[in-house]
Formats: structure tokens, sequence, C-alpha cells
């Protein structure tokens, strides 16, 4: 998705973004307690990892005047990168193991 709203302005980007996330984790978790798939391990994990959801909100507040249209694309795009090729990099480990 970052790479389809690449060209967005700062705002934008971030408010579809957000929205894109917020949606889709909201239909795999809904997904995923339906079919019995989550685990207690799995909910502490999630619970700790709202430490760095609040941090990175905060940290926002002070970081978005600095992001422009080509810093926001350049860290769009090296965030689809990184991704994709974490994707690569595990299901290559899984295809192997």
């Amino acid at each position: 998705m970052s790479i389809l709203w690449q060209a967005s302005e700062g705002p934008k980007l971030r408010g579809t973004m957000a929205a894109f996330f917020l949606a889709g984790s909201a239909f795999s978790l809904g997904a995923l307690l339906l079919f019995g798939a989550i685990s207690h391990r799995t909910i502490v994990f999630a619970a700790w990892m709202l430490i760095p959801v609040v941090l990175g909100l905060v940290a926002s507040r002070f970081l978005n005047h600095y992001l422009n249209r080509k810093r926001t694309r350049a860290i769009a795009l090296a965030a689809s990168s990184i991704g994709a090729s974490a994707l690569i990099v595990t299901q290559t480990v899984e295809l192997f193991a």
C-alpha cells in the first residue's frame, strides 16, 4: 500500500496507511480469534507491543514536521523493501528447513 500511495502528501499517506493497517489488523485478529489460532503467548506479546505503538504516536507529534513529500516517499519505499526482503528470507529459510 505504501508503494501505491507513495506520491501522496504526508498527512494523506499516513492517514491512509493507518486506516489500512487498522482495518487489516482488526480483520486478521477477528479471523484468528474465530479459528482459535491465538495463544496466550501471542496475546501477551501483542500487549507488550502496545508500548512501542504508544511511543511511536508520541514521537510522531514531534517528527511530522520533518517529513516532506520526498522524505515520506523514501521512508515508505524503504519500509516496503525491508518488508518484502524479510518475507523472501523467511519463506526461503522455511522452504529449505
